[in-house]
This record gives structure tokens, sequence and C-alpha cells, in this order.
């Protein structure tokens, strides 16, 4: 049996997605780190996923009341350039709305005929059609929907015009432009709010 969507997107917003550390809802001193949701087994208890050691650990109650509390949330992941997702119309507006909320860039390319999907581009991401070149790495809502709150809690780049700064050791670099710490420390030091 397949983990109905609207459990794994559930899950997924608590955080309990693969490589996140929980411990059981059934039995809270039993651990694991979570599986890919298509292990996951569904059994009285409801579904769960067995742990290296045999341990079964229950995820969702059968009842959808309870879930596993998260320890240690899943190693960040963000969008990578040409992950992509095939979605319908209403996932895709939900994934972009989300995007809007996170401050992910979103750009709507043209749309040709065939079922919609996301791609991520410069690490935002752009709705394109079933064909897009642009696709690379096709991944599942769900992960794809973790991959972009993921995106979103990583720092944004300080930018000087069209160049990241570099932070290296004693200095910074902008471009072909390198700036010792104590200058940079003098800078800040004189600025005016």
């Amino acid at each position: 049996m397949k983990v109905p969507q609207h459990l794994i997107d559930e899950a997924t917003r608590r955080g309990i997605v693969p490589g996140a550390e929980v411990s059981c809802y059934i039995a809270p001193s039993d651990t694991g780190i979570v599986q890919p949701f298509e292990k996951w087994e569904h059994g009285c208890g409801g579904w769960h996923f067995i742990d290296p050691s045999n341990n079964a650990i229950y995820v969702v109650a059968e009842d959808n009341s309870r879930f596993a509390t998260v320890i240690t949330t899943a190693p960040s992941q963000g969008l990578e350039e040409g992950m992509a997702t095939e979605c319908s119309p209403a996932m895709r507006a939900a994934i972009i709305e989300r995007a809007k909320e996170l401050g992910v860039g979103v750009s709507c390319l043209a749309q040709n005929s065939g079922l919609p999907h996301l791609v991520c581009h410069d690490n935002s991401i752009a709705s394109i059609s079933k064909s897009g070149p642009e696709a690379k790495n096709w991944i599942q809502n769900h992960e794809f929907l973790a991959r972009l709150e993921a995106t979103a809690k990583k720092p944004k780049p300080i930018r000087v015009n069209d160049y990241d700064v570099q932070f290296l050791d004693g200095k910074i670099k902008i471009g072909c432009t390198t700036v010792d710490n104590e200058t940079v420390r003098a800078i800040a030091a004189k600025l005016q709010d």
C-alpha cells in the first residue's frame, strides 16, 4: 500500500521527511532515521518504517491524529539547478504560492500542452511545460516542496553589483577586488544609519 499524498504532505510540513530523526508516537523512547516514503508500511497502529535494528517506528497514527516527534531535522538539502517535479495544476499553484511566501523567486515561462511541472533554475522555481529542456532531475512533489523549504532557510548571499561577496581567510573578495578584514572593520566602524 502506498502512503497517501495528503499524509506525505502533512508529514513533510511537520519535518517528518527522509533523513530526519524522529521518536515513535507509540513508544517515544524508540527513535530512528526516517526512511524514504516508499519504504513506509501500514499496520494496525498506522504508518511506520523499520529501522536498522528491526524496530517499527510509527510516524502517523491510524486516524491521522498523532505524528512522530522530530528530534533532529533532515540535513538541509535545497533545490538544485535542474530539479523538477511533475504536478497537477492545483499542486503547481500551491508550490508557487508557498515559494512566494518563503521569498523564493518564481518565474512562469510559456506553457505548452501537457501536465505542467516546476523546475529549479538559479535558486528560483520556474513553471514550464512538460517538455522543458531545463528539467534534469525529476523528484516527487513532496521532496520538491521539502527542498523548497530548505532553500528558503539558506542564508542569502551578500551581493555587490553582480558579484557574491566571498568570505576568505582574513579578507573578502568582491569580483576581482580583495579587501582585508582590517579595512572592512574600519569601513564598518564609520557606517551611518
